[in-house]
C-alpha cells in the first residue's frame, strides 16, 4: 500500500510518457535497463501499484491498458516461445507472426537474419501443430528458414530447420527423400554434439523406413532412440519438436511388434507410452500414444 502522494508522484509520467512512445515509434524493449512503470491497481480500490514494465521487458498487465504500441521485434518471438511451450499454439503463431511483421521496421542484414531465423523456425514447429505436418504453411515457415540460414551460411541452427522439412517429407509420403535427408541429418547433428536432434533423427529415420516397408532398419533406430531417451533430460523435446520423441519411439515399436506376432510384448510398449505421455501432459504426444 503506498500514500496517496506517492501514488501520484509514481504514475504520473505514465500517461505523458506513453503518447510520446508511440509518437516516436518506440517500443517497451527500447527502455533504458531499469526502467519502472507503475499505475494504480484498479481491482485493489486504487490503494495499491501495479508493475506494468520492469528493465525493458513488457508485463501481461499492462493488456488491460489499450495501446498501439507495438514493440520490439524481437518481443513476440519471446511471447511466442512461451505460448507455444504451454501448447496455445494459436496464441503463439499470433505473436510470432506479429514479429514478423515488425521486421520490416529493421534493416536488412545479418542480424536481421537472425532474428527472423528464430522467428520461422518456432512458427514452423507452431504451424505443426495448428495446421499438420505436411500444410503449406509448414512449408513456407521452414523453406523461408532454410534461406535465411544459407544467407547466415548455415549456422547451427540449420538442424531445427533440416529437421522440420524432413517431417514435412515424412508425412507427405516423400519417404525415399525423407529417409535419405534424415539420415544425412543424423551425420549433421552427431558431428555438432546435438544430442536432442540425434535422438530426434533417430525416431524420424526410424518411422519413414516404417512407412517404407523396411522394418527391420526402422526397429533398430526406435530401439536406439528408446534406450537413449530420458525423461528427466528430454521432457522438454515435445514442444521442440512438435512430439516427444520417446512416446513416438515406443508407440511405433509397439506397431512393430504386433505386425511381428508378438501382441504381449506390444501391449506393454503401447502402455509404457501412453504412461510416458500422461506424464509429460503433452497433448499431441498423448493423442499419437492413444492412437497407436
Amino acid at each position: 500500500r503506498t500514500s496517496a502522494t506517492t501514488r501520484r508522484l509514481l504514475c504520473a509520467p505514465w500517461p505523458r510518457m506513453a503518447p510520446l512512445l508511440r509518437a516516436a515509434d518506440e517500443g517497451h524493449g527500447a527502455l533504458p535497463h531499469g526502467t519502472v512503470l507503475l499505475i494504480p491497481s484498479p481491482d485493489k480500490g486504487g490503494d495499491h501499484l501495479r508493475q506494468i514494465d520492469y528493465d525493458g521487458m513488457y508485463v501481461p498487465s499492462l493488456a488491460a491498458y489499450p495501446s498501439s504500441e507495438g514493440g520490439h521485434a524481437a518481443y513476440p518471438h519471446q511471447a511466442g516461445t512461451r505460448a507455444h511451450a504451454v501448447a496455445a499454439h494459436q496464441a503463439a503463431a499470433a505473436h510470432l507472426t506479429r514479429g514478423l511483421e515488425l521486421l520490416d521496421g529493421l534493416p536488412s542484414g545479418a542480424e536481421r537474419f537472425k532474428v527472423e531465423l528464430g522467428l520461422q523456425t518456432t512458427l514452423g514447429t507452431t504451424r505443426i501443430a495448428t495446421h499438420g505436418y505436411a500444410s503449406p504453411q509448414v512449408e513456407r515457415a521452414y523453406g523461408r528458414a532454410r534461406e535465411l540460414c544459407h544467407s547466415l551460411g548455415d549456422p547451427p541452427q540449420v538442424i531445427p530447420v533440416l529437421y522440420g522439412l524432413c517431417l514435412f517429407r515424412m508425412v507427405r509420403a516423400e519417404l525415399e527423400s525423407a529417409y535419405e535427408e534424415g539420415q544425412q541429418l543424423l551425420l549433421l547433428a552427431r558431428e555438432a554434439g546435438d544430442k536432442a536432434y540425434v535422438l530426434g533423427c533417430q525416431v524420424q529415420v526410424g518411422v519413414s523406413a516404417f512407412y517404407m516397408g523396411r522394418f527391420r532398419d526402422s526397429q533398430r533406430s526406435l530401439e536406439q532412440a528408446a534406450a537413449q531417451y530420458d525423461p528427466k533430460h528430454h521432457a522438454d523435446l515435445a514442444h521442440r519438436h512438435g512430439q516427444d520423441p520417446g512416446v513416438t519411439a515406443l508407440s511405433y515399436l509397439s506397431w512393430l511388434l504386433w505386425i511381428e506376432g508378438h501382441p504381449e510384448q506390444a501391449r506393454k510398449k503401447s502402455e509404457a507410452a501412453l504412461e510416458l505421455a500422461e506424464q509429460l501432459n503433452h497433448p499431441y504426444s498423448l493423442g499419437l500414444a492413444m492412437a497407436i
